[in-house]
């Protein structure tokens, strides 16, 4: 310390602190020149170019990257600096013999360290932060990265404190700090994944709910999703960050006072840290080895806790500093599979302490849902459902999956295969529709996925696959509720309203031809224009056109805006066109991107184009800008076609599943003729295939068995007008 530690006044807080800065005033400097030229030196000819993509990255990386990396790097290195004499014997014995009581010594070097690592970054990120702002519109996000980011740093700084005081060498400090950044959100990562593999509708990760949760008091968690995530996060990982710097500061404080200059030099001073650390390492490892050996059985388990033992062996060894102390090794280590085991084995018992049997009948404020059947996605989740009416359809739909849990369990199990086990239990109401994918109209292989938005602000999520449709036909009239229509476009319109569309460099259209994808960039009032026409049209479909279209899509268009490196993000949004979709249709004639199916066709296609025109037109007259000719040639490939009657749809379902093939179709050139059925491989050309293709539809769900249109492995549920005209083509499926 400096001379002035001799006077009388030595014992008040804030000459410690003082004296704390003047001893790393080189530290100080350093750090603020490095902050400056890595922050609003190169700010500077960003804004004379007017925040260009050039000016932004320098040698290929983000100048704010190096700006908060500078800064991160202090936190974890400055308390080595500040308590590196509690691991020299002799340094400490001269502090401790100074008239300074410990609290002053302890809290002056944090309260100086603090000042030290915030102040430069604070008085040079703020101002660079509102410059980008308002170059950006409010929209580039740094400022608010910096807010995190300090309560990041801080959140660090006081764990390498807190580790410090209980470690008694650089090297054990340096070691469990990483374990205490690493191991605790990894800890809970492998609990949670290995929680999912048995159970019944696991939908929870490191980024919400309970794990979420616990994970979001770690440091490098808040600081993860802020650099690598979307940039924001919420007011209660803030309070979660705060605690987490409180305790870390006032056990330290508690500890440093009751540490014994003895300590310096051996592995802890406190020996909690160690077994705490110990164990997160070696649990961790043989959770993950559990999942990764997860085909092995009961193989699986002794070498999980091999691997555990293992590594709290050699973590023990190294703080013993030899084989001293085997027997307490030993018995630790037996304690800590046994403790595993009964969690994972109460966690079976109780369906994972009842997180299988869980259903928010009450409370929920919004839910929103992914279903998938089939091949087809009916709910997509990034639209929130808060009518009462199909919240309360997605309930029914929740509780009829918990009530069948061990039927849908055991159906899945087998593949289908015992005729013995029904997908629902006996009593329930059984709904009859069909997506075409299923065995008639009962099983089917359904996904869903639901996320409650209670009123308390707490989520519950859960997922669940290969469910029983008769299940799920609930979902379906949400599906067809204005309500969800609704949401469709009205999220395009308010993007609309509120000039979103005018904050993109551009946007890049993109849209299927008969030629394949084809994209290009259009001006921000072009894609406004055609947001328009998308509006008018999805405004204009009936209720139930998601899940009972009319007629097959004839195109699918995708629009998404293109932005600066750093900028904030904006939605993409995307539509199936219908030959209906008369405002979009004539929006792409107009700007040059025409659909045409039906004109130059050859004469090799005629016959079985004829009968389609009977029932319907052209979408337009306008020639398409690349040829349809020059496409797809005149050349005709082998494929694997089929008419699957509604009636012959069981017999054949349980023909697949003889040959394992419940849910799909493995092997087309042979299964067919494998079950009895007669050649179903032809010669075609991918015009025809794409008239075949225009009468049926993966996209739609009937509540009546229908016959099934089978390509290559793909089904396609026939609409009813065009039955008997398939059948009339020669491709129906016989035994």
């Amino acid at each position: 310390m400096t001379p002035m530690l001799s006077s009388s006044k030595l014992n008040r807080l804030g000459s410690v602190y003082r004296d704390c800065l003047s001893r790393y005033k080189s530290v100080f400097i350093l750090y603020a020149v490095v902050l400056f030229v890595s922050g609003p030196v190169f700010l500077f000819p960003e804004v004379l170019e007017w925040m260009t993509y050039e000016r932004r990255y320098f040698h290929g990386l983000s100048t704010e990257v190096l700006f908060h990396f500078a800064a991160l790097i202090l936190s974890c290195l400055l308390p080595l600096l500040l308590f590196t004499y509690i691991n020299n014997r002799q340094a400490v014995d001269v502090y401790h013999a100074m008239p300074v009581t410990r609290d002053k010594l302890y809290w002056g070097n944090v309260l100086g360290g603090a000042t030290i690592l915030l102040a430069p970054y604070l008085a040079l990120g703020i101002p660079c932060g509102i410059i980008c702002e308002v170059l950006d519109s409010g929209t580039n996000g740094m400022l608010s990265r910096v807010f995190w980011i300090a309560l990041g740093m801080l959140a660090l700084y006081s764990t390498m404190v807190f580790v410090m005081v209980n470690c008694g060498t650089l090297f054990e400090s340096i070691v469990y700090f990483g374990i205490a950044q690493l191991a605790y959100p990894l800890l809970i990562l492998a609990v949670m994944s290995s929680l999912g593999e048995f159970t019944f509708g696991w939908e929870e990760s490191i980024e919400s709910g309970v794990p979420g949760f616990l994970a979001a008091f770690a440091p490098g968690y808040l600081l993860v999703n802020v650099v690598f995530g979307n940039g924001t996060t919420s007011w209660q990982v803030i309070v979660q960050q705060a605690a987490t710097i409180t305790a870390a500061l006032f056990f330290g404080m508690i500890l440093y006072r009751r540490r014994r200059s003895e300590s310096a030099g051996s592995a802890f001073a406190f020996r909690p840290l160690f077994y705490v650390g110990a164990l997160m390492v070696s649990i961790t490892a043989g959770v993950g080895c559990s999942l990764i050996f997860d085909d092995y059985g009961g193989l699986m388990i002794i070498i999980s806790a091999i691997v555990g033992v293992l590594c709290y062996f050699i973590l023990d060894t190294v703080r013993n500093r030899g084989l001293s102390r085997v027997k307490e090794t030993a018995l630790v280590s037996l304690g800590g599979v046994v403790a595993v085991a009964m969690f994972y084995g109460l966690a079976h018992l109780t369906g994972t302490f009842g997180y299988e049997d869980h259903v928010p009948s009450a409370g929920v404020k919004s839910v929103a849902v992914q279903w998938n059947a089939g091949s087809e996605n009916y709910l997509s989740s990034s639209f929130v459902m808060t009518d009462e009416a199909n919240i309360a359809r997605v309930i029914e739909v929740h509780e009829a999956i918990v009530e069948n849990k061990k039927a849908i369990e055991d159906f899945y199990d087998t593949m289908g295969l015992d005729d013995e086990l029904t997908p629902v239990e006996d009593g329930y109401i059984r709904y009859r529709f069909d997506d075409g994918s299923g065995d008639g109209w009962d099983y089917g292989n359904g996904r869903v996925t639901v996320k409650y938005t209670m009123l308390d602000g707490r989520t519950v999520s859960r997922r669940y696959n290969n469910i029983p449709l008769t299940l799920t036909q609930p979902l379906y009239q949400a599906a067809a509720s204005g309500e969800y229509r609704n949401l469709q476009w009205i999220g395009l319109k308010e993007a609309l309203e509120n000039g979103d569309f005018d904050k993109a460099d551009c946007w890049n259209f993109s849209l299927d031809r008969s030629d394949g994808w084809f994209g290009t960039d259009i001006e921000n009032e072009v894609a406004a224009s055609l947001a328009q026409a998308m509006i008018a049209d999805l405004e204009s479909r009936p209720d139930d056109w998601n899940v009972h279209p009319e007629s097959t899509p004839i195109s699918e268009l995708e629009l998404y805006p293109i932005m600066e490196t750093g900028r904030q993000n904006m939605s993409n949004y995307s539509m199936k066109i219908y030959e209906r979709d008369r405002n979009t249709i004539v929006w792409m004639e107009q700007h040059g991107y025409a659909i045409d199916y039906e004109q130059y066709i050859s004469s090799a296609g005629q016959d079985i184009i004829s009968a389609r025109n009977e029932t319907t037109t052209a979408v337009t007259e306008t020639k398409p800008t690349i040829d349809y000719e020059i496409a797809y040639g005149t050349e005709v490939y082998e494929h694997t076609i089929a008419v699957l009657r509604a009636d012959d749809r069981d017999t054949f379902w349980k023909d697949c599943k003889e040959l394992f093939y419940f849910g799909g179709y493995d092997s087309w050139q042979s299964d067919f003729e494998k079950m009895g059925y007669n050649e179903c491989r032809v010669m075609i050309s991918e015009r025809e295939l794409d008239v075949l293709r225009s009468k049926a539809s993966s996209h739609y769900i009937s509540e009546e068995p229908r016959d099934v249109l089978i390509v290559d492995g793909n089904s396609f549920l026939i609409y009813p007008e065009y039955s008997a005209w398939m059948h009339e083509q020669g491709y129906t499926l016989t035994k």
